[in-house]
C-alpha cells in the first residue's frame, strides 16, 4: 500500500471482491478514505462483477469500474468493458474462435442477441498449447446489437 502512496498510480487492477477488501483495510488499518487514494478507472477481472458490486466499488473508491476478461490457458486479454459499460467486447477476433454452447448437450447455441449458454474457446493460430473448444465453464449472455462505441465485436456478460 506504500507503494500506491508513493507512485500514484491512477488505475486498479483488481477481482472485484479483493478491491471490496482493499477498501475495508484502507479505512481500517491506514485510517484513509479509499477515494484519497488517487485511482481513476479500475479493471475488476478474475470473478464476475454484479452490478450491486460495480454501485459499491465506484462509489467506495470514486472510480469508473468496468470489468476486464482473460484466463491463462486461452489469452490472458479477450474481452474488456468500454465506455459504455454494456458487456465486455471480444477481443480475439483473428486468434481465438468463440462459441456459445449448452453445456448439458454441448451442442452449438447461436451467437444471437440476448442468447445465452457456455462459452467456449478454440485457438486459431497457437502452435504452443492450442486449446479445442475449451470448456471455462463461464456462462454467459451475448449482446450481437450495435454498440454507442462503434465497436463491431459482439459483446458478452458473464452471469455465473
Amino acid at each position: 500500500m506504500q507503494l500506491i502512496l508513493d507512485l500514484r498510480p491512477t488505475v486498479l487492477f483488481a477481482t472485484p471482491s479483493a478491491t471490496v477488501f482493499l477498501a475495508e483495510y484502507v479505512k481500517g488499518q491506514m485510517n484513509m478514505d479509499p477515494r484519497d487514494m488517487g485511482f481513476k478507472k479500475g479493471f475488476m477481472a478474475g470473478e464476475a462483477m454484479a452490478e450491486e458490486d460495480r454501485r459499491r466499488i465506484e462509489e467506495e473508491w470514486g472510480i469508473t469500474a468496468r470489468s476486464y476478461y482473460g484466463m491463462a490457458d486461452v489469452a490472458a486479454d479477450m474481452a474488456s468493458e468500454c465506455g459504455e459499460g454494456e458487456g465486455m467486447h471480444f477481443c480475439g477476433q483473428g486468434l481465438i474462435l468463440a462459441e456459445l454452447v449448452d453445456p448439458a448437450s454441448l451442442e452449438p447455441v447461436e451467437m444471437s442477441d440476448g442468447a445465452e449458454g457456455e462459452i467456449v474457446y478454440t485457438h486459431i493460430d497457437r502452435e504452443a498449447t492450442p486449446v479445442l473448444r475449451y470448456r471455462c465453464r463461464d456462462w454467459v449472455r451475448v449482446y450481437t446489437s450495435p454498440c454507442a462505441c462503434g465497436r463491431t465485436s459482439f459483446r458478452f456478460s458473464v452471469l455465473g
